[in-house]
């Protein structure tokens, strides 16, 4: 039979802004124009699910969680599968529901801008009916996020420090140490002691957390000022 004659299975690549129809899908994604390196290059047919039929691949999505380049005829199950591996490695039901709001979030978007909806081949009919979805299925975490929510609370209320505590070590041996040490520093000046260092460190930190405990983030949003009255 004359070679020519062979007709080869082309690939249509559909690395965003190329179109162009090769035989070696692998060689052409590790060419200059892509540069992808030999190992991804050579998972490309699975990666792209060019495995599948040709008549499937005009139907492919991209997925548009971050870190996920899966591309996929159905993106329903494949998202499915992605939020069930995520909870396979022990992901917190509000981490869970972060993730499908991101996806609720980009489905706003493509409602919101009409060349985007364009680009992902997608209906708005298709968009609103997966954002419902989406908003339904988030809800089914709640009642788990709601049990790590007051767990949460009842940790952080078994670590309270109590007003004797707080009284205790104003009266212990190392407050008193940081006390004259910095009454010491006021009048001279000298390097100070690992040792010291340590127990002056402390105490500033006692201060500045005990001072302002009422506050989120009191190590972060301190100002100068606050620094320095401490």
């Amino acid at each position: 039979m004359n070679a020519n004659l062979i007709k080869h299975q082309t690939y249509k690549c559909i690395v965003e802004g190329c179109s162009e129809a090769v035989v070696s899908f692998s060689r052409h994604l590790q060419s200059k124009r892509h540069g992808w390196s030999q190992e991804s290059a050579q998972k490309a047919l699975s990666y792209f699910n060019y495995r599948k039929r040709s008549s499937d691949v005009g139907s492919l999505r991209l997925c548009p969680l971050q870190k996920c380049m899966a591309i996929v005829k159905r993106m329903d199950n494949h998202l499915k599968r992605y939020i069930s591996k995520l909870e396979s490695n022990q992901l917190k039901a509000g981490s869970i529901k972060k993730y499908l709001f991101s996806l609720l979030d980009f489905s706003t978007f493509l409602l919101s801008d009409k060349e985007a909806l364009i680009l992902t081949e997608s209906k708005k009919s298709e968009v609103n009916d997966i954002k419902v979805k989406l908003s339904m299925w988030r809800k089914t975490y709640n009642r788990e996020d709601r049990k790590k929510f007051w767990r949460r609370q009842d940790k952080d209320y078994m670590s309270i420090i109590t007003p004797s505590e707080v009284s205790s070590y104003l009266c212990s041996e190392k407050a008193r140490q940081a006390y004259e040490l910095f009454y010491f520093l006021k009048i001279n000046q000298r390097p100070v002691t690992q040792a010291e260092y340590v127990v002056t460190r402390d105490h500033m930190m006692f201060e500045i957390l005990v001072g302002t405990a009422h506050r989120s983030g009191i190590c972060a949003n301190v100002t100068t000022d606050e620094f320095k009255n401490a």
